[in-house]
């Protein structure tokens, strides 16, 4: 900057000194030499007044890059948090569902960021050429955290999103066999409840004893279902490593256990 000022000084000195009358006729004499060193003059003021330019675009654009790589930090750190809450997944199926939901939603974010990502790795080393070799270094450094950031983001919306469709796959299967070991359940306390009411007649209390051998021999046949349930349950607990399914697991064995008691009474075995 101050050799621009030095430049028009040294030109209003020329205008001063045309204008002046002693000097008129000196003027006059070296108008050539007096021409062509202003010409030299301006020219120079004119590449001072460009390089100066230039150098504020160029400090525009380094404040620019570390402004967008704050930002997209920033955005990296609350995604990746995020993830975390995500990736505590329960046993709970609705929850299940909304975390999904919520997993969905990062990974949209995610993908619309990737161009983010590549244009500022694109700035920042478009900023080397005109940089000094510390600012070159400084600038290095924060690429390398930034790839690092994004790759360590990346494995983990990759990771979350395998483990809520394994979970929800897996819970989508037990839940399906829950659901089908609940209504077996509910249809054999009502034929038990039958089996359990007085017959008036030998012959009727005959057919109720008949069909309770029926009912007797698909209860011991569904020990592999109750089983499955309860395994699966379990696998499931220890997998996510909380025990919220245990009560369940707990009372479905034991209203299992009931019925077949309860069953071979009615046949009267002992």
């Amino acid at each position: 900057m101050q050799n621009v000022i030095d430049v028009n000084n040294k030109l209003c000195d020329i205008d001063i000194l045309t204008k002046t009358p002693e000097y008129v006729k000196l003027y006059e004499e070296y108008i050539d030499i007096i021409t062509s060193y202003q010409n030299r003059l301006n020219i120079t003021k004119d590449q001072f007044a460009e390089n100066i330019s230039r150098q504020e675009d160029f400090v525009k654009e380094h404040e620019l890059f570390t402004e967008n790589h704050s930002n997209l930090n920033e955005w990296i750190t609350s995604k990746t948090a995020s993830l975390k809450d995500v990736q505590s997944i329960t046993s709970d199926l609705s929850n299940l569902q909304n975390k999904k939901e919520e997993y969905d939603s990062i990974e949209e974010e995610f993908e619309g960021k990737k161009k983010s990502f590549s244009e500022l790795v694109e700035q920042g080393e478009g900023l080397y050429e005109h940089t000094s070799i510390d600012g070159q270094i400084t600038i290095r450094e924060q690429l390398n955290q930034m790839r690092t950031s994004w790759q360590q983001l990346t494995n983990s919306v990759q990771q979350s999103g395998r483990e809520l469709d394994s979970s929800l796959q897996e819970l989508a299967e037990f839940t399906c066999l829950q659901e089908k070991l609940t209504r077996w359940l509910r249809e054999i306390e009502y034929a038990m409840q039958e089996h359990t009411k007085l017959r008036p007649t030998l012959e009727e209390k005959k057919g109720q004893l008949e069909s309770h051998e029926i009912i007797h021999k698909e209860i011991n046949s569904r020990d592999s279902l109750v089983y499955s349930v309860c395994s699966k349950a379990e696998e499931i607990m220890e997998k996510r490593g909380n025990q919220s399914l245990t009560e369940y697991v707990t009372s479905i064995r034991a209203l299992f256990k009931s019925i077949a008691i309860k069953s071979q009474d009615l046949i009267g075995k002992p």
